[in-house]
């Protein structure tokens, strides 16, 4: 009888280390990857048109194309926010792609490098902190954009 009762005590105590080994396992693969989570860190040259003054364009004629590009950035904010909030980042990544050959058409640096780096962060990756930051950095630059043309 005290054979059996032994047995079983080292058995729960065996259960027991190994139940409280997993947790604290599961606990510091939890902490390790929002500790080493990166989000991005944006700093981009400011816009510039000089490719399509060199193409011949007029600065009055680039103006009108960048107060073309300004509403449709802020549509296309607001339906990425849209979609972020239904977690489809396929929808997001395929909203980027559309708005960068605009922005990339009309200069570099800027909003065009940060949709960029935008677009193709969402070609392989999803983690909802970091596209909410580069949601915030698409705002920023939209920004800087209206600013830098008096818009």
């Amino acid at each position: 009888m005290i054979i059996i009762v032994l047995s079983s005590v080292i058995a729960l105590v065996v259960l027991f280390i190994i139940v409280s080994k997993a947790r604290k396992k599961r606990e510091d693969k939890e902490n390790t990857s929002t500790e080493t989570k990166k989000l991005p860190n944006c700093n981009y040259p400011p816009f510039t048109h000089v490719r399509l003054i060199e193409m011949g364009l007029s600065s009055e004629e680039v103006n009108e194309f960048i107060e073309e590009l300004i509403p449709q950035l802020e549509t296309q904010i607001s339906l990425i926010k849209q979609a972020f909030e239904e977690s489809n980042f396929q929808k997001i990544e395929h909203l980027t792609h559309s708005i960068k050959g605009s922005t990339t058409n009309l200069g570099t640096g800027g909003i065009s490098d940060l949709l960029v780096e935008f677009n193709t962060y969402l070609k392989t990756d999803d983690d909802k902190d970091t596209v909410n930051a580069y949601i915030e950095y698409l705002k920023h630059y939209t920004q800087m954009l209206k600013n830098q043309y008096n818009l």
